[in-house]
């Protein structure tokens, strides 16, 4: 072969498979139009490695994995509840005007739950390890990250000595969130008798493709009657006991009725998944308290964004105000355009982010998306020398949502999420205090989009380029 002949060869073996993967990435359902635009950019400039991170990042698995995800749903007795005559693979894309009034999938409203704001994180790690000494017969544990670290050294006595009184312990951590932590921090647990297990394990032989879907809850179940939930994995900082993000503000939740027994459901549903074993959990029908609320779960293998429909929904159908704390505010452009129509009908949103970064770069994009906000009137506040990581969500003064969910592309479209929505008049106040805390230590973006030079609005330019990767 000639030269020319051996270039025009080799840049077709980088553009053909690239080719392939711009068709799937466009007709990926749960992919956003922006997500959609970036890829196929990046598939044309930078093709071998573009093309490589889409493949490890699991887009090309999703359909195996989607029917082994139908096959869990119907070996758990469809424990999810749908809405009559309601596609499940109806979602909302950029092109779409309406979004009040779509269908969503979710569990059922139940009434008779409690719950209890716990802050700060200390007291979580006080009231779990107490609530660890009553269980009698089964903890459910599933974390994003668990570190080798004191927090972890109390929990893990604390659960050993259970085991030894014949308790039934389950650990799910996901193994990308928990990679720093060396296998020996759960040694003594697995050889007390706990089950562990690691979700989404990478292997460089045999990689399954689909190393970006992570499951993100933290979650804690006793015995089907109380659960936890909320942004603070297992560590020091999370204690405070270190300090390497300036002071770590979290929200953890004490769940207590029948709404755990949808959060067992979903444990259940994420234990199946990773190791095809269906357990049977414990459920429970006691009455807790008066607020009525729901789980809303996410799972990347469908081609529904639940989490993601219902803000959309709920964004549209606020009447006075919307407040938002989240780590991260990395949208994509629907959620973005939805907040500012919400802005200009008259809804007064605030938004509460990171002063400090865990992650430089999503805070950059964060930031840039807030100037963008507040070009609209939305208040986007960054407290000073604090990393915000709680997640919560209140909606005029009738509804709550707490969980794991951030604002940004992972846990919209690649994350395993799960967040609970509460009608509650009073955790909706205790929520808004929550955040009227906060504000009063925080720096108000007051930067808008007229004020940027040309080399602001090349910045822009590649944050949305970059923003589904991040």
């Amino acid at each position: 072969m000639y030269g020319w002949e051996w270039g025009l060869f080799t840049v077709m073996m980088m553009y053909i498979p690239n080719i392939i993967a711009s068709i799937f990435a466009l007709n990926d359902k749960r992919s956003s139009e922006h997500s959609k635009k970036s890829w196929t950019f990046f598939f044309v400039i930078a093709p071998l490695v573009a093309g490589t991170f889409y493949w490890l990042g699991g887009y090309f698995t999703r359909v195996k994995e989607r029917n082994k995800f139908s096959d869990l749903l119907e070996k758990a007795n469809a424990t999810a509840y749908y809405e009559p005559n309601v596609s499940r693979n109806k979602r909302v894309d950029d092109s779409t005007v309406e979004v009040a009034s779509i269908n969503l999938v979710s569990e059922k409203y139940v009434e008779g739950n409690s719950f209890e704001p716990l802050h700060p994180t200390q007291e979580k790690y006080r009231r779990l390890l107490e609530d660890i000494s009553k269980a009698k017969k089964e903890i459910n544990i599933q974390y994003f990250i668990i570190k080798d670290s004191l927090i972890w050294d109390a929990i893990k006595d604390a659960l050993i000595i259970k085991i030894k009184e014949g308790v039934k312990v389950r650990l799910i951590i996901d193994q990308f969130g928990s990679f720093l932590t060396p296998t020996k921090a759960f040694a003594d647990f697995i050889e007390a008798g706990g089950e562990f297990v690691e979700f989404n394990r990478f292997q460089v032989s045999g990689i399954r493709g689909d190393t970006n879907f992570r499951n993100h809850m933290k979650w804690v179940l006793i015995d089907g009657k109380i659960g936890y939930t909320g942004g603070a994995n297992i560590g020091d900082e999370y204690a405070h006991l270190e300090s390497k993000y300036g002071y770590w503000e979290d929200l953890h939740f004490r769940v207590q009725g029948p709404i755990v027994n949808q959060m067992s459901n979903q444990f259940r549903n994420m234990w199946y998944i990773e190791t095809g074993e269906m357990i049977e959990v414990l459920t429970n029908s006691d009455i807790a308290g008066d607020e009525k609320a729901r789980l809303i779960a996410d799972y990347p293998h469908e081609n529904e964004t639940v989490f993601l429909n219902y803000l959309l929904r709920r964004i549209g159908t606020a009447k006075n105000k919307i407040r938002i704390v989240s780590p991260y505010l990395v949208m994509p452009s629907i959620l973005i355009n939805k907040f500012i129509e919400a802005a200009q009908k008259g809804v007064d949103i605030e938004i509460v982010i990171p002063g400090m970064a865990d992650k430089p770069i999503a805070l950059w994009v964060g930031v840039m998306q807030a100037e963008l906000l507040t070009s609209y009137g939305i208040k986007v506040y960054r407290p000073n020398d604090i990393f915000v990581h709680s997640k919560v969500y209140t909606f005029d003064d009738e509804d709550v949502i707490i969980g794991t969910s951030n604002l940004d592309f992972r846990a919209l479209y690649l994350h395993y999420e799960a967040n609970i929505v509460i009608k509650s008049e009073k955790l909706n106040r205790e929520m808004n205090r929550y955040i009227d805390n906060l504000i009063p230590h925080s720096k108000l973006v007051d930067r808008t989009v007229s004020s940027w030079g040309i080399g602001r609005r090349i910045n822009w330019a590649f944050a949305k380029l970059i923003s589904p990767m991040l």
